[in-house]
């Protein structure tokens, strides 16, 4: 019987959105899909319009009695899951009708690889951008350095190679707690095509959170991955390596740089910080120590001297 695949699609105060993503589930060309909704505390009808969608007997839906979080709505409806496969999907966000026929294609060609997710088109009413990330196992490993390298939304897995439960329910960011922690055992790749629309909602989880909070879910999510390389990272180190992320984010973008001068670091700070997740890396060899390399000696670059 061919591989199936569980979508998992938390939601909440999504109304406006939801069912244009979830009828991009439906649409799907791979017909082997097991859809699981959880409302995760909605105020607004969003339980109501979902209720709707269980006429389809693919599609099941839970409701949280009190707000959760994304991490501990995964899991609830991991136990739930009956695919091979585990992909996520935010319920603002809009799936290719390939989506999931190319992402079980390839796993399927690449048995060597445990996690893969896509390019994603980023859009708003009226604006749209193609966004791309690294392809190679070795370079999104790599990437996860400077930022999400594997955009949540596009993610399919084995669900062997996952760990239960899914998320770390007190992590700040639970996608790249999750990547970080699978880092050096499981290979992640990015097929280069848009499979997702993702939408840049202000309303959105990561966008509604103080500032000073997703500050602090930032830091620790970068301090884990300087530790799994060796590192023992100081205060300093990390608000530095955050504030390096934060600059090569920028400047991938070409926008606004001016404006972030005054807090880009300087190479002469970088250049004996990269030096030292080099030597960490040398001992622990998470990372393809030549790509590594490349990406630090073009990073350095972009930075002013």
């Amino acid at each position: 019987m061919p591989e199936s695949v569980t979508v998992l699609m938390p939601f909440k105060n999504v109304e406006p959105y939801l069912a244009e993503s979830v009828r991009s589930v439906v649409a799907q060309t791979y017909p082997h899909w097991q859809l699981i909704l959880v409302d995760d505390g909605s105020t607004d009808n969003g339980y109501q319009l979902a209720q709707t969608f269980t006429q389809y007997p693919r599609i099941s839906l839970i409701r949280n009695e009190h707000n959760l979080g994304i991490a501990a709505s995964c899991n609830k409806a991991m136990e739930y899951a009956t695919g091979e496969y585990i992909a996520r999907c935010d319920a603002d966000d809009i799936a290719h009708p390939e989506r999931l026929a190319r992402q079980v294609a390839f796993l399927q060609e690449h048995p060597n690889i445990g996690l893969v997710g896509s390019f994603f088109t980023q859009f708003t009413e009226g604006w749209e951008s193609l966004v791309r990330r690294q392809v190679s196992p070795a370079e999104v490993a790599v990437d996860f350095l400077f930022h999400l390298a594997v955009v949540n939304s596009t993610m399919m897995a084995r669900r062997d190679i996952l760990p239960q439960p899914l998320y770390e329910e007190t992590a700040g960011f639970e996608d790249y707690d999750l990547f970080v922690s699978l880092l050096g055992s499981i290979a992640m790749a990015n097929i280069p095509q848009s499979l997702m629309h993702v939408r840049k909602n202000p309303t959105s989880f990561s966008q509604t959170l103080p500032q000073g909070q997703a500050n602090r879910n930032s830091l620790a999510s970068k301090a884990k991955l300087l530790r799994r390389l060796g590192l023992e990272p100081g205060l300093e180190d990390i608000s530095m390596h955050d504030r390096m992320c934060h600059w090569y984010h920028r400047y991938r973008l070409e926008t606004n740089l001016q404006d972030l001068l005054g807090e880009a670091p300087r190479q002469h700070e970088l250049e004996p910080w990269f030096a030292r997740i080099i030597a960490a890396n040398q001992q622990s060899r998470l990372l393809e120590h030549t790509i590594l390399a490349h990406k630090l000696e073009e990073t350095l670059a972009w930075f002013p001297e």
